[in-house]
Parts: structure tokens; C-alpha cells; sequence
């Protein structure tokens, strides 16, 4: 039996561009890998429905990333 782990909190808060530069384009499957716990991605380019600050060129947005856990797949599905 698998035990389920309760994360530490708070989550750790990574801005997207920041992550970019480190990781690259595929940033989003490196901070899976390399995290143990849920962290929050702010900052990420999206739709029209996402705020977006054009004196600072930031998104007024976040998504909780998981550690572990495939993204490549999510995108196949998309």
C-alpha cells in the first residue's frame, strides 16, 4: 500500500519567466521533477481571460504544479 504524503506548506511560488530562463522551455516538466511538493507557477501567458499588467508585461494569474507528475501527457491531451 502506498502511503500518501501530507506536503509542506506553504507552497513555494515560482514566477514562469524566471523559470524559463533556468529550465528552458520545458521548465514546466522540470519543476515537476525536481519538486517534492506542490509549488504555485504565477505569471503565465494565457487567454483573454487572465489579467494582463502592460506597464509591467506580467499576467495577473497562477496554477498549482504537482511534483511528479507527467505534463507531456496533459499536453498530448489538449
Amino acid at each position: 500500500m502506498k502511503r500518501i504524503k501530507i506536503p509542506k506548506t506553504p507552497f513555494k511560488i515560482y514566477d514562469k519567466c524566471e523559470l524559463e530562463s533556468k529550465y528552458g522551455t520545458t521548465w514546466e516538466e522540470e519543476i515537476s521533477k525536481r519538486s517534492f511538493d506542490p509549488v504555485w507557477v504565477t505569471n503565465i501567458p494565457r487567454e483573454f481571460y487572465d489579467f494582463e499588467d502592460f506597464e509591467t508585461g506580467k499576467w495577473d494569474n497562477y496554477d498549482l504544479f504537482l511534483p511528479n507528475y507527467d505534463y507531456r501527457k496533459l499536453n498530448e491531451i489538449i
